[in-house]
């Protein structure tokens, strides 16, 4: 399969505002559409986004059927997983207006924590290509996976995200800020 285009993305969401017209909210477009969304090239065959209270998911459902689109959605993006976000809706980018539906994508920095949190070969070429797009500092990196993890509920997963921040660091910090640091010790583990 080619992947989604980002006409094909734009289309998905005209067609979601003209099956509910009445509805007003805001969009928020994650995962692999939302780098496609940045201009960033992405192969993704799907699009994962949060809805507003209140917008139909049968009408969802129907647009994904008709344009053949997978689609991944809910109210809360923020608890598809056990690591946290930070402040997502407040970072959002606007991106389009739909009718009365105001899409938004989610910015860089909580578009990486979650791809940490995987960890997937194609989830680290995206990490990469996320810093390097919007020149994300190693500070603004730190800084924000820092809150993400602070507001993580105790758990395996958590403990895991942890570690792959750190071999991530170790592993890219070079390439991709020209310096190799110590870990922070939040990412150090006492033995």
């Amino acid at each position: 399969m080619a992947g989604i285009q980002k006409e094909k993305i734009d289309l998905f969401f005209q067609k979601m505002a003209e099956r509910c017209p009445g509805l007003t909210g805001t969009i928020y477009v994650t995962g692999g559409a939302a780098l496609i969304l940045y201009g960033i090239p992405r192969m993704t065959d799907d699009i994962d986004f949060e809805i507003p209270e209140g917008l139909s998911e049968e009408k969802i459902m129907a647009v994904s059927k008709e344009m053949r689109i997978p689609v991944q959605f809910g109210t809360d993006i923020e608890r598809w997983g056990m690591t946290s976000l930070s402040g997502y809706r407040e970072q959002a980018k606007l991106y389009k207006s739909f009718g009365k539906l105001v899409v938004k994508i989610v910015d860089p920095l909580n578009l990486i924590a979650p791809k940490l949190s995987r960890f997937l070969d194609r989830d680290i070429e995206d990490v990469n290509v996320l810093i390097k797009n919007f020149k994300i500092s190693r500070h603004q990196l730190l800084e924000h996976l820092k809150q993400v993890y602070d507001r993580s509920p105790v758990s395996i997963e958590k403990g895991l995200f942890r570690n792959q921040v750190a071999q991530f660091l170790k592993d890219y910090q070079q390439e991709l800020w020209s310096r190799q640091e110590p870990l922070p010790p939040w990412l150090t583990v006492l033995k």
